[in-house]
């Protein structure tokens, strides 16, 4: 009611329209900060504070799934027609898991790797 009263009488001194929008952005502005400074302050909880927000990442288990015997007969079969190339490119990348897996203590999965560089090295001698 009293921003009403302050553009109604702006206008009236005024004479003319002409300081109307002069009257308006001024009333907008101050209605502005004022809205702005009165508003209610609270502490920021940083998520590291916030029990809500904080996840523990947990390792997973090691895999207690054994692989079928099909899986490693299908894996030899493929491989004997695959070029040299790729089972090359196959090997070193199998190699290097099978390493990262002994590292990281998870046996399970350095033996399955192990296992099928055992088959490509098989392919590879009676391939060439």
């Amino acid at each position: 009611m009293i921003e009403r009263l302050a553009i109604h009488v702006s206008v009236r001194r005024a004479g003319s329209l002409a300081f109307l929008p002069v009257a308006i952005c001024a009333t907008t502005l101050l209605l502005g900060a004022r809205n702005t400074v009165g508003a209610e302050l609270r502490p920021l909880a940083l998520p590291s504070q916030n029990p809500e927000v904080v996840r523990e990442y947990r390792r997973s288990p090691p895999s207690t799934r054994v692989v079928d015997e099909q899986v490693y007969k299908d894996f030899g079969t493929k491989v004997k027609a695959m070029p040299q190339p790729e089972r090359d490119k196959l090997l070193r990348t199998f190699r290097e898991r099978r390493e990262s897996s002994q590292k990281r203590q998870r046996f399970e999965e350095a033996a399955h790797y192990g296992r099928l560089v055992t088959i490509l090295e098989g392919s590879h001698k009676g391939g060439s």
